[in-house]
């Protein structure tokens, strides 16, 4: 999880907004860039859905973007705008 915040936001302001976000945001935030829903996050990281959601909003509230979407977004833009797929493809 660690490496997309690697290449993809690795210098400008998105670096320093992420890390601002504490490491259950950050984990949470690269399982969301990933495609992981909310419940899905919750059983692998053994927490309820109420949880995944009070931590996704501190982490939109961080990053200034206002639901999912926008954050992958984000994460995903590198300070030049130029998009960066680094999370590689989706596990089935």
């Amino acid at each position: 999880m660690v490496g997309f915040f690697g290449n993809g936001c690795g210098s400008g302001l998105i670096a320093v907004t992420v890390k601002r976000l504490t490491p259950r945001e950050r984990e949470i935030a690269a399982l969301v860039a990933i495609g992981e829903s909310n419940r899905a996050i919750g059983v692998r990281l053994g927490v309820a859905d109420q949880t995944v959601k009070n931590h996704l909003q501190h982490v939109y509230r961080k990053l200034g973007v206002k639901n999912r979407v926008h954050l992958v977004l984000r994460l995903a833009t590198n300070s030049s705008g130029v998009y960066t797929n680094t999370a590689g493809p989706r596990a089935a």
